[in-house]
């Protein structure tokens, strides 16, 4: 097992999966970036890619590297990747998934939901006024009587009633908004090898980013975030009204792509936030001891 350990690598992620690893006593090799271009990955099977920037990633690694990467995975190495990183192995330029990132150019079923929801908003503007029923008279206005009673304190300080500010390049909520810390409800694929031990049918995971990940095509969702839920995907904390939940749904928050004989597996935010967060320690695991096997 290795984990690459650079500059483009989130300290924090990186110090948590240490943590869970060593708690564990599972032993690791930190790797740089120059040594997973190398031939230094050879002698591993299962490489860990932290979160970091999905751009900084594939700057470091360039095209060689992400070549280097993919003969690596098809030879049966699995790569875990985790939220930005999972970012980077979704770019068109990577290529190591099938799912697309919710509100990307990629994103054909969010730009398709985007017109649906212009052509309704264009429809509902097109309809007509109701004329005043004939006979009727126009009732004069009334002119409001101004109101002179002095502020009090607690109104003073409050903000005045401001228009909502409608941008033109406003994206109608095709894009989700990052999502400062929330845990969400995922439903459990009981049929992946991934999801072994594992004895609820729904699991309590963590979202802080904007990163949805539409559906794998060619993959295995193990941990989904119901398309049709029957109750409130939020469990609890801080989400978007009207733009978590509509956007969360039908994504997945864990996915198993296979590649030649090897495996990626995508997690859509951190899997042990600060050491504290512990839900998917047992899907997490499977992917690294389980990997040969399926």
């Amino acid at each position: 097992i290795a984990m690459v350990a650079d500059e483009v690598v989130d300290q924090t992620s990186y110090g948590s999966i240490w943590w869970t690893l060593d708690r564990y006593g599972i032993e690791f090799t930190p790797l740089t970036i120059n040594n997973v271009r190398g031939s230094a990955l050879n002698k591993y099977n299962v490489l860990i890619m932290p979160d970091g920037s999905a751009g900084r990633y594939f700057s470091a690694l360039g095209s060689g590297g992400v070549t280097a990467l993919k003969t690596w995975i098809a030879n049966g190495g699995t790569l875990i990747t985790v939220r930005g990183a999972s970012v980077f192995a979704s770019l068109k330029d990577v290529g190591l998934t099938s799912a697309k990132l919710v509100g990307s150019d990629d994103d054909e079923k969010g730009k398709a939901n985007e017109d649906v929801e212009v052509d309704k908003r264009k429809e509902a503007e097109s309809q007509p006024s109701p004329s005043p029923t004939p006979g009727t008279k126009k009732q004069p206005a009334v002119e409001s009587t101004p109101n002179l009673e002095l502020k009090n304190d607690k109104a003073d300080w409050q903000p005045p009633i401001l228009p909502p500010i409608a941008s033109p390049s406003a994206n109608a909520g095709r894009v989700p908004e990052g999502v400062p810390g929330a845990i969400m409800r995922a439903t459990v694929d009981r049929t992946s090898y991934l999801t072994f031990g594992l004895e609820s049918d729904e699991i309590p995971v963590l979202l802080s980013s904007g990163y949805f990940f539409r559906y794998s095509k060619e993959g295995t969702n193990a941990l989904i975030f119901d398309a049709n839920p029957k109750k409130p995907l939020t469990i609890s904390g801080f989400v978007w009204e009207g733009n978590t939940e509509r956007l969360l749904q039908g994504t997945a928050y864990m996915i198993d792509e296979t590649n030649g004989s090897g495996h990626v597996i995508l997690f859509a935010d951190e899997p042990f936030f600060r050491g504290i967060f512990r839900s998917v320690t047992r899907p997490f695991f499977n992917s690294m001891l389980l990997n040969g096997a399926f």
